[in-house]
């Protein structure tokens, strides 16, 4: 069960995510600050560095675009060369804001995403979301061959899981009509210019997370609410769990604040008296969990267990929350037996699966230090919150 409170405020919105009464996301959507990514450009090639695989490209928008070389389709390489050259017209999506004095990320390889499924005009095949059990991705994959073209590039979300043929059918239609309106774009004046805006990211939120009759949505605005209403109210069954609050503020919502407050230290205490010591750095976030008093005995393996499971739990809702990306560094307490190490491991891989930004646990090392990849699309916690 998920509650989503949208605030809105002069010059923008929050939106705060609570599940079993834990903050576990937060965003800020300002007027001057909205986001770029899914949007589709008909950019300019400015430069081509061959040494750093990458080209620079004018979207049109503030710095120059990132485009990696593995960001262009092959459709635009030959015998391992790259195609394009300063002054070309192409089409890139931008799949990260820019941050700091980076400039935004882009791919050539752009996709379309709705509330059942994602097109990627690029790639051939049906696949599903990584969050979906096997059972349940061998059925829609099974679906998917039924009612899309062979050549069709198909991932099924988790939303898909009991909708109608016919819904899922439409949106593929919607979506592919959008993708041919996209391409009939390239060869037009101007250059640089948006010719396709992807739904503010306040909207993205919910068509992610409002599926449930569990789940409800709670805003402050009347007109806002409105919007969503019509937005929501027309394709979901639980329109009547979007609900008018006027007297809503983040502020002196006590789950809010407090968890809030929380993300923006480093340290964060655990029920079992144990705690995290959270150091965002700039190339990469290290995590160390520690017990919080000298622990020794017959029990003392059970008790190392007992806290590391706790702690995994708690990284997982505090990678969430503080939207860090990158590379992450936990050193757990270390445990001597190997069946217990397996099952945090499992554990912690099962907690992960409730992030829609899929944190990846890459290997263990030799020290026992856990390495995590976790993507992002909107700047972090401590970037839009100034302590």
């Amino acid at each position: 069960m998920s509650e989503i409170y949208i605030e809105i405020f002069s010059g923008g919105k929050t939106i705060s995510i609570v599940e079993e009464d834990r903050l576990v996301e937060y965003y800020e959507e300002k007027e001057d600050k909205l986001s770029k990514v899914g949007n589709i450009y008909r950019a300019r090639v400015e430069r081509v560095l061959k040494n750093m695989n990458a080209a620079f490209v004018n979207i049109g928008e503030g710095k120059n675009a990132f485009l990696g070389f593995e960001d262009i389709p092959s459709s635009y390489k030959e015998n391992g060369s790259i195609l394009i050259k300063s002054g070309d017209t192409i089409l890139v999506q931008v799949i990260k804001d820019e941050i700091g004095s980076k400039g935004p990320k882009v791919t050539m390889n752009f996709s379309l995403a709705g509330k059942y499924i994602v097109l990627s005009p690029f790639k051939t095949g049906i696949s599903t979301s990584k969050r979906l059990h096997d059972s349940d991705r061998k059925y829609l994959i099974e679906l998917g061959k039924n009612i899309f073209p062979q050549e069709a590039g198909i991932i099924f979300r988790t939303n898909a899981l009991g909708a109608k043929e016919e819904d899922i059918l439409s949106e593929y239609n919607e979506l592919f009509d959008n993708y041919q309106m996209i391409l009939n774009q390239i060869n037009y004046l101007p250059v640089p210019k948006l010719v396709y805006e992807s739904p503010k990211f306040i909207y993205k939120i919910l068509r992610d997370y409002f599926n449930s009759d569990k789940d409800r949505v709670i805003i402050n605005n009347e007109d806002f609410y409105k919007k969503i209403l019509e937005s929501f109210g027309k394709t979901s069954k639980f329109s009547t769990n979007i609900q008018l609050d006027i007297d809503f503020n983040s502020k002196y919502n006590q789950i809010i604040s407090r968890d809030l407050k929380q993300a923006l230290q480093k340290k964060v205490k655990l029920s079992s008296g144990g705690y995290l010591l959270i150091e965002e750095l700039e190339t990469l976030t290290a995590i160390d969990v520690n017990t919080g008093s000298l622990i020794t005995g017959k029990n003392y393996q059970d008790i190392v267990l007992k806290t590391n499971l706790e702690a995994a739990a708690e990284i997982a809702i505090q990678l969430r929350l503080r939207n860090i990306g990158g590379i992450i560094i936990v050193d757990f307490i270390d445990m001597e037996s190997e069946k217990d190490l397996d099952r945090l491991k499992k554990f912690l891989i099962s907690e992960f699966k409730k992030d829609r930004n899929n944190p990846l646990l890459v290997d263990i090392t030799k020290l026992n230090l856990f390495e995590v990849v976790r993507e992002r699309e909107v700047p972090s916690l401590k970037n839009i919150i100034k302590i």
